[in-house]
């Protein structure tokens, strides 16, 4: 009896603590995941108006695939350019060629997302592993995301799916159990045993018995997030039937978080001033920022920032426009912040005021 189950794969997008400034890689041809290329570091004023992709996950691992199963093994990584012009990426598998992938080229317009299909057919026992990359033609913004593929070939009566849960939860935040599922060949009832090896993670039961040809699954938890960004945690599902199977578990709470120098801007008389907006979170947002007041001009509009990056803008008081006379005393505006493509998790006050 041959048993086929669809998988889904989850994982997340983790940019490292140890963050580095980038900019713009103006490429005429085609660039590939992880090439070199020229990348602009940002400088006061600059700002990167190009494609910039990012990936839904780092690493989509299938687990157990039947070696003679009928269909492949298929899940999806998701691609999102939050940057601002559309490009053309086209994706593509080295390594093991159990692996493939489609469509080819796409175009992913500013602010899209296109899902990219991963097939999985081992012919042989044992673990298989690939790389997802892809090639953009035209300029973007920070290097192109790879994707690590892993599989195992199996012959097993039970398959465990998938080989590796990754959640990613918005700070602050929670999220819904994920599965792990089991399914048996086995001719007799097989008892199961699961339990994580650290306890961070949890399951919705330790243990039951498989029926002959039949499926379950295992829902399994992550902690709660912390309240800002780039905590992680690392388990390791053990599930018995008899033989260990095992699945990797990992969580880290995502999102943006905004600091701003000065946090105070002060006018003395009619001009302009600087601002610099910097993201030391761990995912890409788009930001608009304006002040409550019409006297002030604030020059924020869709600024997007990946990990560590940052922008300079520019405020202006002014008296030009309806209702933006010019204040008098010590007039005082707050920052409205919007933004979008990711949560934001804190942000630093700011605020402008003129002393006439």
């Amino acid at each position: 009896m041959h048993l086929r189950l669809p998988v889904t794969v989850f994982a997340l997008l983790v940019v490292p603590a140890s963050f580095a400034t980038s900019g713009c890689a103006e490429l005429a041809g085609l660039q590939e995941s992880g090439a070199g290329g020229p990348r602009a570091t940002e400088t006061t004023g600059a700002r990167c108006d190009a494609a910039r992709i990012e990936a839904d996950v780092t690493l989509a691992d299938f687990g157990e695939v039947r070696i003679d199963a009928p269909s492949p093994a298929r899940t999806a990584v998701s691609l999102r350019n939050v940057g601002t012009a559309p490009v053309v990426v086209t994706p593509s598998v080295a390594g093991s060629p159990a692996f493939a992938v489609a469509p080819g080229d796409m175009v992913l317009g500013a602010r899209e997302t296109r899902v990219v299909e991963i097939a999985f057919s081992p012919l042989q026992l044992g673990p298989h592993a690939a790389k997802l990359r892809f090639a953009t033609k035209g300029g973007t913004c920070d290097a192109l995301p790879a994707v690590d593929l892993a599989g195992v070939g199996s012959d097993a009566d039970v398959l465990v799916q998938p080989g590796a849960l990754d959640f990613g939860v918005d700070c602050g935040g929670s999220t819904t159990p994920k599965p792990v599922t089991l399914a048996s060949a086995a001719s007799t009832a097989l008892t199961f045993d699961a339990a994580t090896a650290k306890g961070l993670f949890s399951i919705d039961r330790a243990g039951g018995v498989l029926a002959p040809g039949a499926t379950t699954t295992l829902l399994v938890a992550p902690p709660a997030a912390a309240p800002l960004p780039g905590v992680a945690f690392d388990d390791v599902l053990t599930v018995l039937t008899p033989a260990p199977r095992l699945v990797r578990l990992h969580a880290e709470s995502r999102g943006a978080v905004l600091t701003f120098e000065p946090q105070e801007v002060v006018f003395e008389e009619p001009g302009r001033r600087s601002v610099t907006v910097r993201n030391v979170g761990n995912r890409a947002v788009v930001v608009r920022i304006r002040a409550s007041s019409l006297a002030y001009r604030v020059d924020a509009n869709g600024i997007t920032l990946g990990a560590n990056e940052a922008r300079t803008f520019e405020v202006e008081l002014t008296t030009g426009g309806p209702g933006a006379n010019l204040p008098g005393g010590n007039a005082f505006a707050a920052s409205i912040v919007d933004v979008e493509g990711a949560p934001l998790c804190r942000r630093d006050p700011l605020s402008f005021r003129y002393d006439d």
